[in-house]
């Protein structure tokens, strides 16, 4: 099933955006950990004085724990103000904007998400690159395949390399999740999700392998906060990451590969061929390509 061109003119940003869930900048990292769990969302406008200013996602608390997890303070001591990141540039659409141009929009910014402004400018609805891809799930079969739509390039690792390698190689191609391979299949995924745990205990110094010594001083002050500074990550990508992934055929429709995702709220697919080899890898930035290649 398609969208007839009716239904193309009358989609607009404001038929599928959601009201926006914000916290003020001076609340502290434990009540933004508290919205998200109570409402289930990735994503949350941070504002000062009632005025939206910015917006911090579940990736940036994440990565914010992991690399301060050496000298790290309590969730209840870090204001929400210290994940935004500078400059800080808000990206926002008109509720009548059609979706093709907020998935141009989306693209052109490397962001997943957009403020949707109301008539009188106040921005109090988010669309997000989630709703987006939701649309194409249930209106957009018979388009593309998934070979048609992936990305070739994928980057990987072992089971067994170091969780900090792991988490270099997403900095550094700028990418949300590594793909774990054994003799060219995947056997599992590591996204910036996996590493909150392991940030409860471990830094991310790159240049030492050193273990702590028997009598290290494991604690701080009479809080009993773990001094984490003098231990070095042992962890393997097998100790963190999702086991047995979700996978795609490369003949599949793109349309089914966005189900899957809203089903199971994940944003990446591996995609394998007729020969069980790893070939590509299909994201919702994908979906958010074939978006504009539809209309």
């Amino acid at each position: 099933m398609s969208f007839n061109e009716d239904e193309k003119i009358l989609l607009k940003a404001g038929d599928i955006s959601r009201v926006l869930i914000s916290i003020d900048q001076y609340k502290m990292l434990v009540d933004l950990r508290d919205i998200i769990l109570k409402y289930n969302i990735r994503r949350i406008g941070v504002s000062s004085n009632g005025k939206v200013i910015g917006i911090v996602t579940e990736k940036d608390l994440f990565n914010f724990l992991y690399m301060n997890s050496s000298d790290r303070k309590l969730l209840s001591e870090i204001p929400v103000k210290d994940l935004l990141k500078e400059p800080n540039q808000l990206i926002t659409v008109d509720k009548d904007a059609s979706i093709q141009f907020c998935a141009k929009s989306m693209l052109n910014n490397n962001i997943s998400s957009l403020l949707v402004t109301n008539m009188e400018g106040q921005i109090k609805e988010i669309l997000t690159k989630t709703d987006l891809v939701e649309i194409f799930a249930y209106h957009c079969f018979g388009f593309f395949s998934v070979k048609e739509c992936m990305t070739n390039k994928v980057i990987t690792a072992a089971f067994d390399d170091n969780i900090n390698f792991i988490y270099g190689l997403m900095q550094s191609n700028r990418i949300s999740r590594t793909v774990i391979v054994k003799n060219d299949f995947p056997v599992g995924i590591v996204t910036s999700k996996d590493y909150l745990p392991a940030s409860i205990f471990y830094g991310i110094d790159f240049a030492s392998s050193k273990f702590p010594s028997s009598n290290s001083d494991l604690y701080r002050d009479n809080k009993s906060k773990l001094k984490i500074s003098d231990i070095k990550s042992f962890l393997m990508a097998s100790d963190i990451m999702t086991p047995n992934p979700l996978l795609m055929d490369e003949d599949d429709d793109i349309a089914e590969a966005a189900r899957i995702m809203i089903r199971h709220r994940i944003s990446g697919l591996p995609v394998i061929n007729s020969k069980m080899t790893l070939t590509g890898i299909v994201t919702k930035t994908d979906i958010l390509k074939s978006i504009v290649n539809i209309y």
